[in-house]
């Protein structure tokens, strides 16, 4: 199916920069064949008491790799916050690092991790 850059900004309201990360996160997973989790860089940039934060803690405790995924809380220390701006244009938490690459949005983010992990 094809993926519709326009339908990610318009139908669904997404911000022009989510959607276009989304996009190039997608394509470029594509392209690649899939690591093992011990080969993937992981950071986890979030906030305490968020609860699209804790959606994702919640999936990454279950699935067991909280030891593999590097948290970063931007409210605890600013510069995690600019680093976060600087990778992903925006500071919307829950963002997750993957190889470099950011992903967006909690629901996202929950969704690669268990496609990836399920059987980690």
């Amino acid at each position: 199916k094809r993926l519709s850059v326009y339908v990610l900004i318009e139908k669904h309201g997404l911000h022009k920069t989510v959607a276009l990360n989304f996009v190039l996160f997608f394509l470029v997973s594509l392209s690649k064949p899939a690591k093992t989790l011990a080969q993937m860089k992981l950071i986890l940039y979030h906030f305490e008491n968020c609860p699209f934060c804790d959606r994702v803690e919640e999936v990454i405790e279950r699935l067991g790799i909280e030891d593999q995924i590097e948290r970063r809380d931007i409210l605890k220390e600013p510069k995690y916050r600019d680093e976060l701006v600087n990778i992903s244009g925006i500071k919307q938490v829950p963002c997750l690092i993957v190889d470099g690459k950011p992903l967006l949005e909690s629901l996202d983010i929950i969704k690669f991790l268990e496609k990836r992990f399920s059987n980690a």
